[in-house]
């Protein structure tokens, strides 16, 4: 008897059940954390996105103020060919953008940004990305 526990090899199902728990749980406290970080990752893409968004707005303003003299609206800027260019390059979608704000030196001061489920809203100084 004692010949044919010596020779035994392998693993038994006790211990394969508490290899696979510990790897459950550690699965479980990571997994969410990581998710986390992707959505955080996401944000961050977004807000980089919306700030293109801003200068390409103030392009479009600083070229129509020195063509006519004139600020352009919102809609305008929007509309713009020179505004769908520079922002189609990394979003796709220029209509993803709105809520362009201007101050009386015809500087673009804020703009809205909806993307994949995130609102981007720069304004004011400040970047808020809120997840929709």
């Amino acid at each position: 008897m004692k010949k044919i526990l010596k020779n035994k090899k392998g693993f038994t199902l006790i211990e394969i059940i508490v290899v696979l728990v510990i790897i459950a749980i550690l699965a479980a406290a990571t997994i969410p954390a990581m998710l986390g970080y992707v959505n955080e990752a996401r944000g961050k893409a977004y807000a980089s996105e919306a700030r293109l968004g801003l200068i390409a707005a103030q392009a479009v303003v600083t070229e129509q103020v020195a063509a006519t003299g004139t600020t352009p609206g919102n809609d305008f800027i929007l509309a713009s060919q020179s505004f769908a260019t520079m922002t189609d390059d990394v979003t796709g979608k220029a209509e993803a953008f709105s809520g362009i704000t201007i101050d009386g030196n015809n500087r673009v001061t804020g703009i809205v940004y909806k993307q994949g489920g995130y609102t981007v809203t720069i304004g004011g100084g400040t970047t808020t990305v809120k997840k929709t």
